[in-house]
């Protein structure tokens, strides 16, 4: 297990959670990018970054966020080595990923099924080795 890569928090309005991370907290917007039907961006804090994510359908808002919250933390990332090793060590554990790996950028991920970590999601991230 390596570093606390960063926290992923599902809001409501990512503009009001920009103004306050940013201008607010001071802390440096690093990324912003739209996919799968998600506004996403990221903030540095010191060696791990917070991931704001804003689910743009309606369903899929209150699916992940709930009824009436303005925002709450969906996952905690950690950085590993290996992701493949990680996975033998997470199902040795009875933990089990909620989706195939996806790839982004140079980097590879899985989430772990909440029910299988008790109720936490994880996310492991592993740069991908040229």
């Amino acid at each position: 297990m390596g570093r606390i890569d960063h926290i992923g928090v599902i809001v409501d309005d990512l503009d009001d959670a920009a103004r306050l991370l940013g201008e607010g907290f001071g802390l440096e917007r690093t990324m912003t990018a739209e996919r799968d039907e998600l506004r996403l961006a990221f903030f540095k804090c010191g060696d791990v970054s917070i991931e704001v994510i804003e689910p743009l359908d309606p369903d899929l808002r209150r699916a992940r966020l709930g009824d009436g919250a303005r925002a709450r933390i969906e996952h905690i990332a950690f950085e590993v080595p290996n992701l493949e090793r990680a996975l033998t060590a997470l199902a040795g554990l009875g933990i089990e990923p909620n989706a195939p790996p996806l790839r982004s950028g140079s980097r590879t991920m899985i989430w772990t099924d909440p029910a299988t970590s008790d109720d936490i999601m994880f996310q492991f991230v592993a740069d991908d080795e040229d």
